[in-house]
C-alpha cells in the first residue's frame, strides 16, 4: 500500500514539476525575483496538495518584510511558501540536492556559506534590495535543521541590515513564526524532520509513504524592532520559541482546528 502511494506521488510530482517548469519558461518567470517568488508559491501549493499536508495557521502572514522561523525540514519551505510568495535563504548544500536544488535556484533562493564573511555581507545587501522592492524574505536563523525539541540560538549575521533600518522602516518589518509538525502514522523526529547526517533521497522516499502530515504555523502579532543585530536575534529567538511551542501529539492539539489546505489555496 505504501509502495503504491509513493509511486503515485512520484508520478504526480514529476508531472507537476515538468508543467511548472514549462510555465516558468513560457511566462518568463525568471525576469524578476517577485515573479520567481510567485511561481514558487504556485508550485508549493500543488506539491502540498500532492503530499496531503494539512495546515493549521494562527496569526496573519506578513504582507512584506522578513520572516524568521525555526527550521526542522525541507518541508518548512513548502509550508511557508504555500501561504504566499517569498524568497528564501538556504544553506549552500541545498543547491546540490537532486531536483530540489534546481527548483530552489529557479525560485530565486539565496544560498549562504556562513563560513565566508564576504558572502554574508553580499547576501545582506541582496536581502536589503529584496525588502526595498517589497519582496518577502524568509530566513532560518538557527543555521541548521533540528528534531524540533528545541529552537537553537539564532545567528545574527543575516539581521545586520534589518536591524539598522537604513530604508523606510515601514518596508522592514521582522516577523517571528513558529512551525510544528504532527503525524499519527510516523515519528516526526525520524520521518519528517531532516537533521543530523540524514541523506535527502532516502528521507524523501520514506516521507512519500506517509498518508498525511499536519503542519501548524503561528505568526507573531507584530514586528520586532531592535537596532542591535545581536539583541534582535535574541528577541526573535524568544518569540519563535514561544510560537513554535513544545512537541505534542496531534490528538492532543485537537483536529477540530485543522485548516485543510484547499481552504486557503
Amino acid at each position: 500500500m505504501r509502495f503504491l502511494l509513493r509511486f503515485t506521488r512520484i508520478i504526480r510530482l514529476l508531472a507537476t514539476c515538468t508543467s511548472s517548469l514549462f510555465s516558468y519558461l513560457v511566462k518568463g518567470r525568471g525576469h524578476s525575483d517577485l515573479l520567481k517568488a510567485e511561481w514558487a508559491h504556485e508550485l508549493a501549493v500543488k506539491i502540498v496538495r500532492i503530499l496531503r499536508i494539512d495546515l493549521i495557521t494562527r496569526g496573519n502572514y506578513p504582507t512584506a518584510g522578513m520572516i524568521t522561523c525555526n527550521h526542522m525540514s525541507y518541508l518548512d519551505i513548502l509550508v511557508i511558501l504555500a501561504h504566499a510568495p517569498a524568497i528564501f535563504v538556504a544553506k549552500r548544500e541545498v543547491r546540490d540536492w537532486p531536483l530540489v536544488g534546481g527548483l530552489a535556484k529557479l525560485a530565486g533562493t539565496r544560498f549562504i556559506d556562513r563560513s565566508k564573511k564576504s558572502q554574508v555581507k553580499q547576501l545582506n545587501e541582496e536581502i536589503e534590495a529584496l525588502l526595498v522592492q517589497g519582496v518577502r524574505v524568509v530566513v532560518f536563523p538557527e543555521g541548521t535543521t533540528t528534531d524540533g525539541s528545541e529552537v537553537k540560538p539564532f545567528h545574527p549575521s543575516l539581521l545586520s541590515n534589518v536591524a539598522k533600518r537604513k530604508k523606510n522602516p515601514a518596508q522592514w518589518p521582522v516577523c517571528p513564526a513558529g512551525l510544528r509538525y504532527f503525524c499519527d502514522d510516523a515519528v516526526v523526529t525520524e520521518k519528517i524532520c531532516f537533521w543530523k547526517e540524514m541523506d535527502f533521497a532516502p528521507h524523501f522516499f520514506n516521507l512519500l509513504g506517509i498518508p498525511y502530515i499536519t503542519a501548524r504555523i503561528r505568526f507573531g502579532q507584530s514586528s520586532i524592532v531592535e537596532c542591535n543585530r545581536k539583541q534582535l536575534a535574541k528577541r526573535l529567538h524568544a518569540a519563535v520559541g514561544a510560537l513554535a511551542g513544545t512537541p505534542m501529539r496531534l490528538r492532543q492539539f485537537g483536529k477540530e482546528n485543522h485548516l485543510q489546505y484547499r481552504a486557503i489555496a
